[in-house]
């Protein structure tokens, strides 16, 4: 799987077949994948595990260390912060969108919330923190976890 584009590997996660996704998952994880989890589930781990082979896993502890040390700065501070990216996969094609000034940059134009950059990729109305998996409900207006 190492061979293929990190970018067209994830792209690839969204048309596959549920057999598929559980053969990827048990290369990948070395262990079959729960009878459980469905296609969405699977897709997302995979991509998960893929990214962090190539770009390297980020362990609990950092997490919660930078959660921590950006509520501290963010409680001692009143600025917003800038540069905040968020990249979804939506059909194939990778979206990015970008925190500035208390708002949302989408392919240069500005929206207020994510469910409305959500809205504008999918065409249908998405929670935007859904759609751009941040995990937990998280402020991103002033970068606090709600």
């Amino acid at each position: 799987m190492s061979a293929v584009p990190l970018q067209e590997a994830l792209a690839d996660l969204e048309h596959a077949e549920l057999d598929d996704l559980r053969a990827r998952w048990h290369v990948l994880y070395g262990t079959p994948a729960p009878s459980s989890f469905r296609s969405g589930l699977l897709a997302r781990a995979i991509a998960y595990k893929l990214q962090a082979q190539r770009l390297g896993d980020v362990t609990m502890g950092t997490a919660h260390r930078a959660v921590r040390t950006t509520k501290a700065a963010n409680d001692q501070a009143d600025t917003k912060p800038q540069g905040i990216k968020l990249i979804r996969s939506w059909k194939g094609e990778l979206h990015t969108v970008e925190a500035v000034d208390g708002a949302f940059l989408y392919e240069g134009e500005t929206y207020r919330s994510l469910s409305a950059v959500a809205r504008k990729i999918t065409g249908t109305q998405w929670n935007g923190l859904v759609f751009f998996g941040v995990k937990g409900r998280m402020d991103l207006a002033r970068g606090r976890a709600a």
